[in-house]
This record gives structure tokens, sequence and C-alpha cells, in this order.
């Protein structure tokens, strides 16, 4: 087997040629083929009567209640979809997009209000790929996988990964959460754990999507919750200043609510991938408690992995990619959106893992090739089965990912190994 100076064998520069191929073929492909479905472009609409910018009526929704002061309106549903109808003529009446982000998300949304829909849309697109690239270029800071043979990869993976693109085209914020984590990642790697609390905080725009990650990020770094708090604080100060701290309780009843109940109860089956939604069987409460229950006693295992072996090369990332994991196999309402996190997982989990054996595949180059098809287009194809048979079976792909990272958390590298024998 040669290997160049690069540490790349030939299978390995065959692999990064397909995946930057297919990486640029499917940014492509898939922004002429958004594009194309809104022929002949005399509306906001495309052909399957869906809106341009999919689920951001929510987002532009509370920013206009917000730019107008009309707090008391954040969370009625009515108000919402009059709202809607205004600057989406044409929505059909029995649409329902409920608003159910928290007050300082829309008081943070509030200047997207001041542009027509449209503009206000492609100014939070404009948005959302200026954070991917910051999340890409905070890694070529901090992990050698994002500035080594493969960082080409993973730039055009910023913006060709099937679910990122998903979540542009669909008007999701789920971008602010792969920023808040992979920035985040790429502080605590360099040592800057309050910093990274900060920057991981403003997850709060919703609050369930890092929750088990900001909790092992505490455990791990103690001093990043003084970070968390500080933005936390400064959410809260955004509050009190505008739509009052009254507000926060109304929120929290939300969930409360029939009409909410009702939305939350039953999700579609085909765009929720949480582990107890993987089963026509398990999608019950006491199924959600124990997904939840089975992430924190991982959370445990990674923590207590990640003391005994602090020294271990890649463990910070691989730590992180764990928690990631945890986080996708214990959150009860994980909507296809949110596996954009898949991302800078699967990244963190692959630079701990050339950080110990080296950037090459050397020997697993089918394993390889199996992975990443599943980790593109797995999502996706679970869906259409579970469109076909109420079965998703992408979830249960979690429990064997996590298992491999808590493996590699708690055995020694080869490098310690022979260190140890000398």
């Amino acid at each position: 087997m040669t290997v160049d100076q690069d540490g790349l064998t030939l299978a390995d520069r065959e692999l990064r040629a397909r995946l930057r191929f297919i990486l640029i073929a499917l940014t492509v492909v898939f922004t002429i083929g958004w594009i194309a479905w809104f022929y002949p472009f005399d509306d906001l609409f495309d052909r399957s009567g869906m809106q341009l910018g999919g689920d951001f009526p929510v987002f532009y929704v509370q920013a206009c209640f917000a730019a107008e002061g009309r707090w008391k309106d954040l969370y009625d549903f009515d108000a919402q979809g009059r709202e809607m109808r205004r600057f989406l003529p044409g929505m059909s009446e029995k649409k329902f997009l409920p608003a159910l982000y928290p007050p300082w998300t829309a008081a943070l949304l509030r200047p997207l209000a001041l542009s027509p829909y449209a503009w206000a849309y492609a100014v939070f697109f404009a948005t959302s790929l200026l954070l991917l690239a910051l999340t890409v270029w905070s890694w070529t800071t901090a992990f050698p996988l994002a500035r080594g043979p493969w960082g080409g990869v993973v730039w055009l993976s910023a913006f060709g990964f099937p679910l990122i693109l998903e979540t542009l085209i669909s008007g999701q914020a789920t971008v602010l959460a792969v920023a808040s984590f992979g920035i985040g990642a790429a502080l605590l790697q360099r040592g800057k754990p309050r910093l990274a609390g900060m920057v991981l905080g403003f997850a709060a725009y919703k609050p369930n999507v890092l929750l088990l990650v900001l909790l092992g990020v505490t455990l791990r770094w103690p001093r990043s919750l003084l970070g968390m708090m500080f933005t936390f604080a400064g959410l809260l100060a955004l509050i009190w200043g505008t739509a009052g701290l009254e507000s926060i309780r109304e929120y929290l009843e939300v969930p409360s609510r029939p009409e909410a109940q009702s939305a939350l109860a039953n999700p579609p089956v085909a765009k929720f991938h949480g582990l107890a939604a993987s089963t026509p069987f398990t999608r019950r409460t006491e199924y959600r408690a124990f997904a939840l229950a089975l992430a924190l006693a991982g959370l445990a295992a990674a923590y207590r992995s990640i003391r005994r072996n602090l020294c271990e090369p890649g463990v910070t990332p691989i730590y992180l990619a764990v928690l990631g994991m945890l986080q996708l196999i214990g959150n009860p309402y994980l909507p296809v959106y949110d596996l954009a996190l898949l991302f800078p997982i699967a990244f963190l989990f692959l630079n701990g893992l050339a950080e110990r054996y080296g950037p090459s595949v050397r020997g697993h180059v089918v394993f390889a090739h199996l992975g990443l098809a599943l980790l593109f287009f797995g999502a996706h194809l679970s869906q259409w089965i579970a469109q076909e048979t109420g079965w998703q079976p992408f979830a249960w792909l979690f429990l064997p990912a996590t298992a491999w990272g808590l493996w590699e958390l708690g055995r020694e590298s080869v490098a310690s190994s022979k260190a140890t024998q000398v």
C-alpha cells in the first residue's frame, strides 16, 4: 500500500475525488431543481403549493409581531395565521404553521420585519450561509482534518451535505445550532471554554436542540457554564426590555394548549427521526422518556471515559461527537431539519479518528463508502420507507454510532499503547 507525503493512499484519493464530485453535483442539481420548481415565478409558491422558504413564515411572523410590539399575539395561533396570509396571499386556509419559538428568538429576529417577506428570507438564507462558512473557518484554526488533505471536502460538505441543503431551502434555523455546536467545539479544542459557552448559549433559540450537548460540555468544562450564563442573561435582558418577562411564562404554557398538543402529539411520521419515533409501537410519551434516559446513561458513560483518558489524542472531538449523537437519541422531537447536526458530529468524530490513526481510511475503503452513503442519503431513504411502512429506521443507526464513539473514548490509542509498552 503506497502512502504519499500527505498520508493518503490511492484509494483515499479516489474516495476524495468521488466526494468532491458528489458534493458539487448535489449543490448544483439541488439548487437548479429548487429554483425550477417555482416556475413560472408568478408568486411565492412552488408547484406543490409550498411557500418560498418552507417554514420560514414561523420566524417572519414572530419578527413582525416583535417589530409592531404585538407581544400578546406572539403565541396566538389565529393571529399568526392571519398575519401569515397577509404577507403570503394565496396561502391555504387549512395550512397550520404554529410559531412555537421562545420570545427571545422573536426579539432577535425583529430586524427581518424591516423587509418584505421574500427579501427577509434572502437575508435569512445569506446569514445561514455565512454561519456555515464561519463554522468551517473556525475548524481550520482548531482541527487538522479541516486544513489537511480532506479540507476541501469539509468546505464542500458545509454547502452540499443533503441535510444542510434541505435545512437552507426549508427556512429552518438549525444552521444556528450547527454553527453554535461547531464553533463552540473549535473553541473548546483551543482551550477557551468560557467563550465556547457563550457561543453554545445561542442554542437557546430552541431550548431542546442542544440541551444534552450543553450538559455534557458543562460537566467536562465547568467554566463553560459562565459563558452560557452570560448569553442567557443577555437574552433575559433583551426580553425584559421588549416583550417583558411575562412572555416567558406564556411560552412555557403553550405546549399545554389543546391545539399545540394536537400538533405535537401527531407529528408527520416521515419528518421525525427520534429513536422513539422509529416504530409505530414506540411513538408514545413513555418511550420518549426511555430514549432520554438511555441518552443520559450514555452521557454518564462518556463523561467517565473522558475523565480517565484526558490525554488521549482526539479525545475532545470524539467526546463532543458522542454528545451530539446522544442529543439525537434523547431529543423527544427530532425533525429531519435538526439532523443537519450530523454534519458537525461526523466531522468531529472523523477528526478524532484522524488524530488517532492518521488521515487515511487504509483497509476500510468499503466501510467508508457505505458509512458516507448512509450519512448523506440515509435520512431521506428512511423518510421514504416511513411514508410507505410507518417505520423510520435511520434512528437505529444512532445506537451503533454512539457505541462506537463510546468505545473509542474508553480505549487507549495505538500511540499511547506503544508508549506504555516502552
